[in-house]
């Protein structure tokens, strides 16, 4: 039996609560006394009556037949997704020794940057494939080398940039100690950041202004860790210097990872029917006390995934680097409509 504007677990409660023989006399008796507690006023009387027309129209003798009417929970599912993660998982952990082979043999003896960038890419992709990852790329990328700026959710975050773009990422010294992929990450051309020791960033921004001017993209990402994808953090704005010195553009570039039920259409800067959502993919957030593996195991047995990569407009010619932090947390704010407060707004690029 169903009955309209109530749920079975609202009304196992209320079966639960009150006998059958008796339950609306106390219903009635806890409306008197909401009443009597109101004073007896008329707001109070009104209120009583507004409670008693919200009661679900039922008998006694039917209220004993819904506990039998709960839906069965479907025992095949979660063999799927079991089977789901074992399938994935031996083609990732293949995929990760093939990549720890080509960064011990393949990457070192190619000369060439352009091979080099290809191998990279071929083998990020293969890693979203696996994960079933799709990206969603709106807004244009810088047509010269440029300093790009991302807010951080999660390690999905690299390869997802990676695939994109063929540019050099700034990661903290933790990823160098992951098993194969921070070898792979070296190998590619990662720059590792000692955070809190101001000789390791001073040599990281070298490292960086070099690459830039010779042409090559650098990726930062300024909160210097991650967040839930809902609010932005304070962007550090020591490693915009690096731009500073170069001379190249700065473009800030909001990644998002939509909630599969907020997804709604919408037409991206290129013209494709792509996506918007307001929520953020509950498997996607790589925080607090999370650790790889752990968040590997929920990523293996999800459906699948979509980023969505926004390229704002390429920023050249600002003044200071705290200039450049707080445009590029104003970009990546006004693409993704996060939460920010005034007083965060106000003391972004600090650093």
């Amino acid at each position: 039996m169903t009955i309209p504007g109530t749920t079975s677990g609202a009304v196992a409660g209320a079966v639960a609560e009150f006998p059958a023989t008796s339950w609306m006399a106390e219903v009635e008796q806890r409306l008197g006394h909401d009443y009597r507690e109101a004073g007896g006023t008329t707001s109070g009387k009104k209120e009583m009556e507004r409670r008693r027309e919200q009661l679900p129209r039922i008998t006694p003798g039917s209220v004993t037949e819904l506990p039998e009417q709960r839906p069965r929970r479907n025992s095949a599912y979660p063999l799927w997704r079991g089977t789901r993660r074992v399938v994935r998982g031996a083609r990732l952990l293949g995929h990760a020794l093939l990549g720890a082979l080509i960064a011990q043999t393949a990457l070192g003896l190619l000369a060439r940057r352009r091979r080099h960038d290809a191998v990279v890419r071929w083998w990020t992709a293969g890693v979203l494939r696996i994960l079933n990852v799709r990206i969603e790329v709106e807004g244009r990328v810088s047509a010269k080398p440029a300093l790009y700026a991302a807010n951080h959710i999660s390690w999905l975050d690299i390869p997802c940039l990676r695939t994109v773009l063929d540019a050099e990422f700034v990661s903290k010294q933790e990823v160098e100690r992951w098993p194969m992929i921070g070898r792979m990450a070296e190998r590619a051309g990662t720059l590792f950041l000692s955070r809190g020791e101001r000789d390791a960033s001073l040599h990281t921004a070298n490292c960086m202004s070099r690459a830039l001017a010779n042409g090559r993209g650098v990726i930062i990402f300024p909160e210097g860790t991650t967040g839930d994808g809902r609010r932005l953090g304070r962007f550090h704005a020591r490693l915009y210097q690096a731009a500073i010195r170069a001379q190249c553009p700065v473009q800030a570039v909001a990644i998002a990872y939509p909630h599969p039920d907020d997804v709604q259409g919408c037409t991206s800067v290129a013209g494709d029917r792509t996506s918007r959502a307001t929520g953020v993919h509950p498997a996607a957030p790589f925080i607090n006390n999370d650790n790889l593996a752990r968040h590997l195991w929920t990523l293996l047995a999800e459906d699948g995934l979509t980023v969505r990569l926004s390229f704002c407009p390429p920023l050249v010619g600002l003044p200071e680097r705290r200039a450049f932090a707080e445009r590029t947390r104003a970009q990546i704010h006004a693409a993704l409509g996060t939460d920010t407060a005034d007083r965060e707004r106000r003391t972004a690029g600090r650093g």
